[in-house]
């Protein structure tokens, strides 16, 4: 009798016990859960005092799908990895009240984010990306990294087509935020990276180089940042050298031809105005590549005019 009443004062002090430590748990985690909230309302209902937000980029792909039409418009259509980096005082913690957790994944809308833009974006949807998670570090420490593929306006200097070097610019800046509120810069930590194979593609990459500046605008007296990312484009040639340059060049020496027909054959005018004709299409061709633009013409498309004229003059 003895044994069995001291059995079941054993059990009901170990339920006792392992209730408490369950509420004590529920009461920590419940604690735990109303801190993280109350850290993401102050994110979202204010910004950092005072932030700095670094930038880096990868290029993934040029799209070649649209790249004549580009061309016209003045345009490049990349596929980017994006790397925003900055620090917001609300989405800090210490780590050893939370087991040492030193980071956290959250959704990118559920927090303030800095409203970086393409200041010479020229697509349909401006700021159109993946809304992917941030990483988020226990001294602050806010890390984006998202895909987007971007279109944005670029001047083409074409004289020296199709052995032209193209410098294509990519403008992050601010749009409310000025200078003294968020300073925008390079992430050093994080270095441009090349991910694009050229291989079987007209364009190649050669290298990205960044450089930041400081505006004054109309509107305010405070100085605005921006952040320019220089991608460095090189043309392959052999396509425009075995399809265009070599059968003009071809069509240009077969032309003298007509200095060794005689007059009484009839045909040296038939031979002359064939070539005639073939050139013009070729001169076309070059016309329909190219930007219509007043700052310059290709060396190319002056060589083909050249030749249209030396041959109406024989």
């Amino acid at each position: 009798m003895n044994q069995l009443n001291f059995t079941m004062k054993s059990f009901l002090v170990n339920t006792i016990l392992i209730i408490w430590c369950l509420h004590a748990a529920a009461i920590t985690t419940s604690t735990t859960d109303i801190t993280i909230d109350a850290k993401i309302t102050a994110s979202l209902s204010s910004s950092p005092s005072s932030s700095s937000s670094y930038h880096g980029i990868e290029v993934n792909d040029i799209n070649n799908e649209d790249n004549k039409q580009n061309e016209k418009e003045q345009t490049i259509t990349c596929l980017l990895a994006v790397r925003q980096k900055w620090t917001d005082d609300h989405l800090t913690w210490e780590k050893g009240t939370y087991n040492n957790l030193d980071t956290i994944m959250m959704p990118i809308t559920k927090i303030w984010k800095p409203d970086i833009v393409i200041s010479n974006f020229a697509g349909d949807k401006f700021n159109d990306y993946i809304p992917t998670n941030a990483i988020i570090s226990s001294d602050g420490t806010v890390l984006h990294m998202y895909p987007a593929l971007v279109k944005t306006s670029c001047a083409l200097d074409v004289k020296f087509f199709p052995f032209d070097s193209q410098s294509c610019k990519l403008e992050f800046i601010s749009w409310t935020y000025n200078g003294n509120e968020l300073e925008v810069d390079y992430n050093e930590s994080y270095p441009n990276f090349i991910y694009y194979n050229s291989e079987n593609q007209e364009w190649a990459v050669e290298k990205i180089t960044q450089e930041r500046h400081t505006k004054q605008y109309s509107c305010c007296p405070e100085p605005y940042y921006d952040l320019t990312f220089d991608i460095h484009l090189k043309r392959g040639s052999l396509f425009y050298v075995i399809n265009l340059i070599t059968p003009c060049f071809l069509i240009f020496i077969i032309s003298f031809l007509g200095f060794f027909l005689p007059v009484e054959s009839g045909e040296k005018v038939n031979l002359e105005i064939t070539i005639l004709l073939a050139l013009v299409v070729f001169l076309l061709m070059v016309g329909e590549t190219m930007p219509p633009t007043q700052d310059c013409f290709p060396i190319l498309g002056s060589g083909h005019g050249v030749q249209v004229f030396f041959t109406f003059l024989i």
